[in-house]
């Protein structure tokens, strides 16, 4: 999973909650969660923008429609330290399993094009 080019994830929806179930380093490096320790990244969900938070639900049941293509959107994301950064999600509905959606993300960061 390290070896994919870029930040990834795997997410699961369960009666309408998100988490996340996996990420790569890439993740890491690109949402900057240095506590190699105790990498908490189950809970980066809560670091999006709260206005982006329907969008992206939105995104996870658009791909689920366009298994072939998926869907796309736009998120501002929270870094531990405060800073902002632009997003672009591409997510990919993978199966379902006795009401569990898992999907897979690969994310890049679009801050040099949305913030002018």
């Amino acid at each position: 999973f390290n070896n994919l080019l870029g930040p990834a994830a795997f997410y699961e929806m369960y009666r309408g909650e998100f988490s996340i179930l996996r990420v790569n380093e890439q993740y890491f490096q690109l949402t900057q969660i240095d506590d190699l320790e105790n990498r908490d990244y189950k809970h980066t969900m809560e670091n999006i923008h709260p206005e982006d938070c329907p969008r992206v639900y939105d995104t996870f049941l658009e791909a689920q429609k366009n298994q072939v293509t998926g869907s796309k959107c736009q998120l501002r994301y929270f870094k531990p330290d405060g800073s902002m950064i632009w997003i672009e999600l591409h997510s990919f509905f993978l199966r379902e399993q006795d009401e569990h959606l898992y999907y897979y993300g690969s994310l890049r960061d679009i801050t040099q094009y949305m913030v002018k």
